[in-house]
């Protein structure tokens, strides 16, 4: 019995010595850090997907441009240009 109690002693100081404030301090930081990376991470991730998309939609601009150009014209020329 005197055994269990010395373990019991030592698991409870354990727990009290990690519920203790700089412990915790410690590891919200280290969380805090690893969230900040994430948003990081995320910006990053949709500056390039916003910047794929304007590309891609820059590229369909011109097409459509294209195509309304070559409606316009009259029916020899768009035979004859291709």
């Amino acid at each position: 019995m005197k055994g269990m109690k010395t373990v019991s002693f030592g698991v409870l100081a354990s727990a009290l010595v990690l519920a203790l404030p700089w412990g915790g301090q410690a590891q919200d930081a280290d969380q805090i850090k690893e969230l900040k990376r994430q948003i990081e991470q995320m910006q990053a991730n949709f500056d390039r997907v916003v910047q794929e998309q304007k590309h891609q939609i820059e590229a369909l601009q011109k097409q459509v441009e294209r195509l309304e150009a070559e409606r316009s014209l009259p029916p020899t020329a768009v035979a004859g240009g291709a």
